[in-house]
């Protein structure tokens, strides 16, 4: 309660209970020293993936260790081994961990389950030793608009975290204020998102495609697999969405499925890349070409994804919004990741109109988007990715049917629970995934991958004019 509680008969707190009066919530005092110009840090060894890990921000080091070892990228920051400044973030990481395990709890949970809870700032320990978030699910630190609100999770036993759950910041809430003092290991699991400094007694684990927007600090050893990611935090309050995962399964090798009929019609639609599949039904028809890539009707392959599908669009449809939509038309928006619904049920652009997806600079940033009825774009508008977006993180989860204007440019996975419509010359980047029939028209162009056709071209010594006529210019 924050805030008073006056009866004028009787007034009863049950187990747990927590009232202030004030604005203010637990302070304590924390610091990690010279740990903040490190990411990553682990007192043995730090292994890598064979997929890359990227450390958007931040250095990675080891002491006394000296191993670093797989597929790994910095964007600012260098590897340290035994390094003076790894020494000194190590003897700080020392310092951290028991300040922050010894700090007073004063919120005592009953169970180690963090799922679902939105928790204001504080000291939180549990009666198991450990702490745990379930898959698919969400925990909400919300600072109550409180500057400086700090967060420390205690436990003596493990922090473990379920496939696809997050840790969301709520109002100015900043994730170098959030701290994980674990006595034993920690296990972040596939595809889900962590916020704050970890400092851990014992040894990290982040699974696959597994992100954290803080720092990952081991007095044991840190393992990153595959495709995980790192962002070293600032100490001002962020936009933070939670990083989300829709998996698409079988369909990965797929760049159009659907589940009755497919359909190619007129002129060519060239599939730059992928296969293309129908299941149960049989029938893919019309004229086409696939550069790369199989046609399968009814194969085991065609119905692994007609069943990973339905997965997917469940997962997507049923994720958390963060953002809703009041109007359907979207035309001339900037979308920051996370999840977006529509109070219309519906999502439109208009002709000629643009919508930019905003990455933010990290390549993990997601987009989901929830329509309970159609998707339907205007001709000759598009959807552009800038600041690091990447269309194979764009999920359209469409509760009947999808039109994609004619010559406009698309991106992102559409899974529809109905049927896909790809208008003349339009150019979709990405997948479209149909519970029964798929359309293609005239001169339609479809990849599922980021590349196209690379030519080699240079306009020379022209690069330092802006117009050039070889007779007049007027």
């Amino acid at each position: 309660l924050k805030g008073r509680s006056l009866a004028t008969t009787a007034l009863g707190f049950n187990s747990g209970a927590y009232v202030s009066e004030r604005a203010s919530y637990d302070r304590v005092n924390m610091t990690i020293g010279s740990c903040k110009q490190f990411a990553m840090l682990a007192s043995s060894t730090i292994s890598f993936g064979t997929g890359r890990t990227v450390i958007s921000s931040g250095s990675i080091g080891t002491y006394p260790g000296t191993s670093i070892t797989g597929n790994y990228s910095l964007s600012a920051g260098t590897a340290q081994s035994a390094t003076a400044a790894s020494q000194s973030c190590y003897n700080d990481l020392s310092i951290a961990y028991n300040t922050a395990s010894t700090a007073s709890c004063k919120h005592y949970l009953t169970s180690g389950d963090l799922s679902g809870l939105v928790l204001v700032s504080g000291v939180y320990c549990s009666s198991t030793g450990m702490l745990s978030i379930d898959a698919l699910s969400y925990v909400t630190l919300d600072a109550l608009n409180v500057t400086g609100a700090v967060w420390i999770f205690q436990m003596s036993g493990t922090l473990t975290t379920g496939s696809d759950s997050s840790v969301i910041l709520a109002n100015r809430a900043v994730a170098a204020n959030v701290y994980w003092a674990v006595g034993s290991s920690v296990s972040i699991g596939y595809s889900s998102f962590i916020v704050g400094n970890i400092l851990a007694y014992s040894s990290i684990t982040f699974a696959s495609y597994a992100s954290i927007y803080g720092r990952v600090l081991s007095l044991s050893d840190v393992t990153m697999a595959s495709y995980s990611a790192a962002v070293l935090p600032i100490n001002v309050a962020p936009v933070v969405y939670p990083s989300i995962h829709v998996h698409l399964g079988g369909c990965g090798a797929f760049a159009a499925l659907a589940g009755t009929t497919m359909a190619f019609n007129l002129a060519l639609t060239v599939i730059k890349s992928g296969s293309i599949g129908t299941s149960p039904g049989t029938s893919i028809s019309g004229n086409y070409l696939l550069d790369a890539g199989t046609a399968q009707s009814a194969t085991a392959a065609a119905s692994q994804c007609k069943a990973d599908l339905a997965t997917a669009y469940n997962a997507a449809a049923g994720l958390v919004c963060t953002s809703t939509l009041a109007a359907a038309d979207i035309s001339g928006m900037t979308f920051t990741p996370g999840v977006y619904c529509t109070t219309p049920g519906t999502i439109t652009t208009t002709s000629f109109s643009t919508v930019t997806f905003d990455g933010r600079n990290a390549s993990s940033s997601v987009w989901v988007l929830q329509t309970a009825t159609t998707v339907i774009t205007g001709a000759r508008s598009r959807i552009v990715l800038s600041n690091g977006a990447l269309e194979s993180n764009v999920f359209w989860a469409v509760g009947t049917a999808a039109t994609i204007g004619p010559s406009s440019f698309f991106v992102g996975q559409i899974m529809a629970l109905t049927a896909i419509n790809i208008g003349a010359q339009a150019v979709l980047k990405g997948r479209s995934l149909a519970t029964t029939a798929l359309g293609f028209n005239s001169g339609a162009y479809v990849s599922e991958t980021a590349s196209y056709d690379r030519v080699n071209m240079t306009i020379g010594s022209c690069k330092q004019f802006a117009m050039l006529a070889s007779s007049t210019i007027s």
